[in-house]
């Protein structure tokens, strides 16, 4: 499990977890509904949150499903839904050394695509769609798709990155006890919050005709402060909220296929 982020949008922390050491989730409720047959060339869906936590954003992610590797699904994955998202978005192992996790369609060819089949690693493809802010309690209700690639979501008052489109204005407040999350009122405050686009791909993503079988994760947004001091306490390291499936304690993918998000581009 990833540690999790416990500052708001506007770096606020939220008071359980200075209280109690952990942020305690009341009747947390994420559900996800999605055209199986959009007439769009993207993946389009609807997000109804509950219960989150307030002020808080969150990464909207399509995964594949490498066939082959350590932890791919076997007969239960599909590579060509995989490559296609990795293609659009973004290339991810779960491998800590060199060249660590963010990577690029040479290392997926030669790793994963050209490799002998006893030699595959397990390479996911991804595209980050997007995010969300909950309310002051927790909630959201958000229409997304998956027409953009992005690669992360910062701060305004961060110095690093680039803030090629704005991702949203918020208000950041909690106005009605008891507080939820924080334990004292917090006054309105705005807050910007910017994207920056997956850099060497379209930033408008059509995915190519056909059917896709696909996990669908939400994790908390680090906005990259992930070293050191305080900010290696706000950052955290992309805790899942909600995942259409996982791997279970010794590292095996759920195979369920029941579980699949699967949808269909058309021609």
């Amino acid at each position: 499990m990833a540690k999790p982020r416990f500052w708001d949008i506007d770096d606020q922390p939220l008071q359980e977890f200075i209280d109690t050491g952990q942020f305690i989730y009341h009747d947390q409720q994420v559900t996800l509904t999605y055209a199986t047959h959009p007439d769009t060339p993207y993946f389009v869906g609807h997000l109804h949150a509950r219960s989150l936590k307030p002020n808080f954003a969150y990464q909207i992610k399509l995964l594949g499903k490498p066939v082959s590797g350590e932890r791919g699904w076997g007969e239960f994955g599909d590579d060509i839904s995989n490559e296609r998202l990795g293609k659009a978005g973004r290339w991810w192992e779960d491998v800590a050394a060199p060249p660590g996790p963010n990577l690029d369609d040479a290392y997926y060819e030669v790793n994963y695509q050209n490799a002998a089949p006893g030699q595959k690693r397990t390479i996911y493809g991804y595209l980050y769609m997007g995010a969300f802010v909950t309310d002051e309690q927790g909630n959201a209700d958000v229409d997304f798709s998956s027409r953009y690639s992005y690669h992360i979501c910062w701060q305004d008052k961060q110095t690093k990155g680039q803030r090629e489109v704005v991702a949203g204005d918020y208000t950041v407040q909690s106005t009605t006890a008891p507080y939820y999350g924080y334990g004292h009122p917090v006054e309105p405050r705005q807050v910007k919050l910017w994207y920056e686009y997956q850099a060497g791909r379209s930033r408008e993503v059509k995915l190519p005709p056909g059917t896709y079988n696909c996990r669908f994760l939400i994790t908390e947004e680090t906005f990259h402060n992930l070293m050191g001091g305080m900010d290696d306490l706000n950052g955290g390291f992309y805790q899942s909220v909600l995942t259409s499936e996982d791997f279970d304690a010794a590292g095996h993918p759920d195979n369920n296929p029941d579980n699949d998000v699967v949808f269909t581009i058309g021609g």
